[in-house]
C-alpha cells in the first residue's frame, strides 16, 4: 500500500503526494500529474519550507526543474503551457 497525503499551493489548490516505493513521488492534481525524483519525505519537506518559512520554490525544490515547480505553484504542466504560450521553436 502506497502513502498518499495531501498539500495545498498559495492559490489554494489541492494537490496529492504519493510514494511511489521506488524513491520518487507523484505529485497530482487529480486530472495532472508528474513524477519528482525525491521520495516523499523530502518532498513533503520541501512543501512545508515553501509554504510556511516562505523559501523561494526554487530554492525548497532545486531538484525539480522549472517546469515541474511550475506545475506545483500554478497546477499548469508542460505540455498546457506550450498550449496556451507556444513552444521556442513556434516564437
Amino acid at each position: 500500500m502506497s502513502l498518499t497525503i495531501t498539500r495545498f499551493n498559495k492559490m489554494g489548490m489541492n494537490y496529492h503526494l504519493t510514494d511511489m516505493g521506488d524513491g520518487t513521488t507523484k505529485i497530482s492534481t487529480g486530472v495532472h500529474c508528474i513524477i519528482a525524483p525525491a521520495n516523499i519525505d523530502r518532498v513533503s519537506q520541501s512543501w512545508y519550507s515553501w509554504q510556511m518559512n516562505g523559501a523561494y520554490v526554487q530554492t525548497a525544490f532545486s531538484y525539480l526543474d522549472a517546469g515541474q515547480r511550475e506545475f506545483i505553484m500554478t497546477g499548469i504542466n508542460d505540455v498546457q503551457w506550450n498550449r496556451i504560450f507556444g513552444t521556442k521553436e513556434e516564437v
